[in-house]
């Protein structure tokens, strides 16, 4: 599915960022400056730190072409991740 098909479902995402592509600091500058997409939709949230392990929400990854490929449901036991984490490129 494609960001746009995801957010028809679930809607517009609480947090979006992207991540540049991963690479050695010796390598070349890559010509294609696209990156890997990560969104959130925060289902319930005690208090602001960013990285806390008590929120329950739902991590949504997307390929440099835009395509998901990760979803890993946090504290939602009735939610199954799909996908993989490296599938991505």
């Amino acid at each position: 599915m494609s960001m746009t098909e995801v957010e028809g479902y679930l809607g517009k995402p609480d947090f979006a960022w992207g991540t540049p592509i991963a690479r050695l600091a010796s390598s070349p500058e890559p010509t294609d400056k696209r990156c890997n997409i990560q969104t959130a939709y925060i289902v319930k949230k005690n208090d602001e730190n960013m990285t806390d392990m008590a929120d329950v929400a739902i991590y949504l990854f997307y390929s440099r072409e835009g395509k998901l490929y990760w979803v890993s449901p946090q504290n939602l036991p009735s939610l199954k991740q799909m996908g993989s984490p490296t599938g991505g490129k």
